[in-house]
């Protein structure tokens, strides 16, 4: 009967230590997967990351792109004319203005 009762406590406590390591390893998961320093947060700052990278990107090409007109319209009389004529419908002196209708 002693062996028994001895038996019957070695298991209840296997199943103790089963059930807590359970627990603590499900806790340990939470943590590592759901914190705020988990994998999953870590996957998402890392898609944001790829996303404001391109934009960067995207708006450096705007930038130089403007830097591109800018220096036209500082040293570039002809690019001047152009805007002038096709914005504000300036023409010079003595020209005749021709309007041709668009095709739809």
């Amino acid at each position: 009967m002693a062996k028994q009762t001895n038996d019957e406590n070695i298991s209840r406590l296997k199943k103790k230590r089963l059930m807590w390591g359970g627990i603590i390893f499900a806790i340990s998961l939470g943590v590592i997967l759901f914190t705020k320093y988990g994998v999953i947060q870590g996957w998402r700052l890392d898609g944001e990351k790829a996303n404001i990278q391109f934009e960067i990107q995207r708006q450096a090409f705007v930038r130089d792109s403007l830097k591109r007109i800018i220096q036209r319209l500082h040293h570039d009389d002809r690019e001047i004319e152009r805007l002038a004529r096709e914005r504000y419908g300036m023409i010079k002196p003595g020209e005749e203005v021709i309007f041709v209708p668009q095709s739809q």
